[in-house]
């Protein structure tokens, strides 16, 4: 191990942290869902003291579809995860973004910045 210079660690203990509530992680599902209760409870807050004349009634129901929205997001993770860390998705994204859109970022995915903007007869001519 000396002569490597290299570490005894395993990959898992690296970046991934279990999938606890549906796909979500705890940290992703408790980050969501004070974002969604946080956002809908003023909105719903604010509309009810207009309408109603008490903030608290729309600040309970924005808390309650806010939860609801927290969820259905949940589901959604456990479908596009498929059991992966959640650093993976990006990884995805990133790869689907560069190689199917119009996109000319360079992400690492493809080695070279230079498209090829002409049709597939061309390329094959070219190779020849």
């Amino acid at each position: 191990m000396d002569e490597e210079r290299t570490i005894d660690f395993t990959l898992d203990k690296l970046d991934f942290e279990p999938n606890s509530i549906f796909g979500f992680t705890m940290t992703e599902f408790l980050k969501s869902c004070g974002v969604f209760c946080t956002s809908c409870g003023f909105v719903l807050g604010f509309l009810t003291l207009y309408l109603v004349g008490v903030f608290m009634y729309g600040l309970i129901v924005g808390a309650m579809i806010g939860v609801v929205i927290t969820t259905w997001f949940a589901f959604r993770g456990e479908t596009y995860k498929k059991g992966r860390p959640s650093y993976m998705i990006w990884i995805d994204l990133k790869h689907k973004l560069q190689t199917t859109s119009n996109t000319k970022v360079n992400m690492g995915f493809i080695e070279s910045s230079v498209w090829d903007t002409r049709n597939a007869s061309n390329n094959e001519k070219q190779r020849k």
